[in-house]
Formats: C-alpha cells, structure tokens, sequence
C-alpha cells in the first residue's frame, strides 16, 4: 500500500505537516502576530486532520484517493472544527491532570479525527464513538502510538530526511488501525 502510493502518500504528509505546524515557528516576533497565527492553526487544524485521515482511510480501504482529498475536510468545517477542538481541549485538561488522565483521553478518543468523515454524527457525538470504540482496544492502541512514536524519531534521527517517510507511512498505520478498530466493533462507516 505504501509502495503503490509512495508520492501521493509523501505529497500529502509533508503538505500536512507543513500546514499544521504554521502556528509553532518561532519566527512570528510580535504576539499579536503569533496569536493570530496559533489562531489560524487552530481553526484548520481539525479540518485538515479529517481530510487528510480521510484520504489515508480511503488508501487503506482499496479505494481511489486525490490529493485534493486531504482538504475535505473544509466541507464538514464546524463538525471537523469541534470534534477537534474539543478533543484538544480533554486531552490538555487531562495532561494538566498530572499526565496520565491526558494519554489515557488521547489514546481513548484517537479515532475521532477519523469518525469526522467516517460517520455521520454531530461533534459531541463523535467523541463518545471514538470513546467507546477504543473500549478494550486502548491497551494496544497505546503501543501502537509508541511504536509510531519511535518510528518518527527515528525518522529525524536520519538527518531529518527520514522524517518524510516515517511520517508518511505513519499515516497509513494509523488509517489501517482505526479501519480495523472500525471493523472489530461495527463502526465501519456508519
């Protein structure tokens, strides 16, 4: 799958990775500047996210996927925009709370940047799917997260040059995951 679709797969994460660390340059000097930009980084982080796990999803599944495809998440704006920041905001909470509730929130809601575009429900809603898929699964969906994990610091590890492609395939990991997570507890978009 990676092979087949090498420069799409590489095109995709590195315009994602790019467009989602806009906010975190630190060439941004004045702070209105700097907030207006994490502003920005905020408001298209979950579409981008959902439209980029969508075309990754789409790939795992056999189907067709189009670069163009990582956008479409803008055309779920408000539900993307929610799910996202609402995730963020539980897991922060949960990290303020000495670390451990936050992995325990991240590991347990990760499919909901998925369910966006794989599920027709509201954004509050998304969020109590991912949770009960996860049910059960969040032993080895910590794990995998490690291994990726690892996998990515290797990848800038290798002259930074590596990273390209460890977070390439990442994606793909991470689609095929929560497509099997869907697939074992019946949420194969619904």
């Amino acid at each position: 799958m990676f092979k087949d679709n090498l420069g799409l797969v590489i095109g995709v994460a590195i315009v994602f990775g790019l467009l989602s660390n806009i906010g975190t340059s630190t060439i941004y000097e004045e702070s209105d500047t700097r907030f207006s930009v994490q502003l920005a980084n905020l408001l298209i982080g979950g579409p981008l996210t959902a439209g980029t796990f969508y075309l990754a999803v789409k790939l795992i599944r056999g189907e067709t996927a189009k670069f163009a495809e990582m956008f479409y998440g803008f055309k779920v704006f408000l539900k993307a925009f929610l799910a996202f920041l609402l995730y963020s905001v539980l897991v922060a909470v949960g990290f303020i709370m000495l670390i451990i509730p936050g992995i325990i929130l991240a590991v347990g809601l990760s499919p909901t940047m998925y369910l966006v575009m794989d599920a027709d429900l509201g954004a509050t809603d998304t969020l109590r799917r991912a949770w009960e898929m996860t049910r059960g699964h969040r032993g080895s969906i910590f794990i995998l997260a490690l291994v990726i994990i690892a996998l990515n610091v290797a990848g800038v590890l290798f002259f930074l040059i590596g990273i390209i492609f460890t977070g390439a395939f990442s994606l793909l990991v991470g689609a095929a995951a929560y497509n099997e997570l869907a697939q074992a507890t019946g949420n194969l978009g619904e």
